[in-house]
């Protein structure tokens, strides 16, 4: 579904644990309007690549059991509820494995995965915007590049991935966007 615009579509794919974590370990805020971001990093797209219209943004993450911690698992739910309000966002889930206190993220590199070739394969768009500085998206990254599409990684540079960066079409640096302008209002 090519645009009638002639604009390049851009999507992004956020990894939300990955992001959550190096926020949190900044001080910054978590809960963010998630598709603003995306925005505001493809505003930082060389502009020689084009006009571009931004389309979606996938935020992946796992929800935490609710038996093992309930405040937890109830501000969860108030996330969850928040990016349910955000334009322009669908939020897809991974699970967590393990017993109570040693439980492990599965599912969410697959996710990724799983929505930056199927988003290639279908045509959905034209740039993708990865936000994660795991470095096994590597091949994903060089096989949707393979498949004609740009592939710009987005993290904060002095955590973001060699291998993601090397097979990425450009990388952009998020340390000095202003996250406090892109936090999430109940009430706008």
């Amino acid at each position: 579904m090519p645009s009638t615009s002639g604009k390049l579509r851009v999507a992004c794919v956020i990894d939300g644990s990955n992001l959550f974590c190096e926020l949190r370990e900044r001080q910054l805020p978590t809960r963010l309007h998630y598709t603003k971001l995306g925005i505001t990093i493809a505003k930082a797209i060389p502009p020689q690549v084009g006009l571009w219209e931004y389309q979606s943004t996938t935020y992946v993450c796992s929800s935490p059991r609710e038996s093992e911690n309930p405040e937890r698992f109830r501000q969860w739910r108030q996330f969850q509820d928040m990016l349910g309000k955000t334009d322009r966002l669908t939020l897809r889930l991974g699970r967590l494995e393990g017993p109570p206190g040693d439980t492990r993220e599965k599912g969410v590199d697959t996710i990724v995965t799983t929505m930056l070739l199927g988003g290639a394969l279908k045509d959905t768009y034209d740039i993708a915007i990865l936000v994660s500085a795991d470095g096994d998206y590597a091949s994903v990254v060089d096989e949707v590049r393979g498949a004609g599409k740009r592939v710009y990684a987005a993290f904060f540079d002095e955590k973001k991935s060699y291998h993601i960066c090397q097979a990425a079409t450009g990388f952009i640096d998020i340390t000095q966007f202003n996250f406090e302008k892109l936090r999430f209002y109940r009430y706008r």
